[in-house]
């Protein structure tokens, strides 16, 4: 039996796809605003899906994906 992906998870998928090309790559706004969900939620949501890209990035991404991922926290931080 295979785990089907909730509507969330596809979207999230397709949001992925062309998150590099965001100004800035991997936007959390752009994310949150997909989302739409609360808050905690959006941000783990975030956090968890470009922790996963960074595992299966190739090189010209990773960069992006971290500065990201540090961008996030720094907004973390800050609220």
């Amino acid at each position: 039996m295979t785990k089907r992906k909730s509507k969330s998870e596809n979207s999230y998928s397709i949001w992925l796809e062309s998150a590099s090309k965001l100004v800035p790559p991997y936007d959390y706004f752009a994310f949150a605003e997909l989302a739409n969900n609360s808050e905690p939620l959006t941000n783990s949501s975030y956090h968890q899906l470009l922790l996963k890209a960074l595992s299966q990035a190739n090189m010209a991404n990773t960069n992006n994906i971290t500065s990201a991922i540090n961008k996030y926290k720094v907004y973390l931080n800050l609220t």
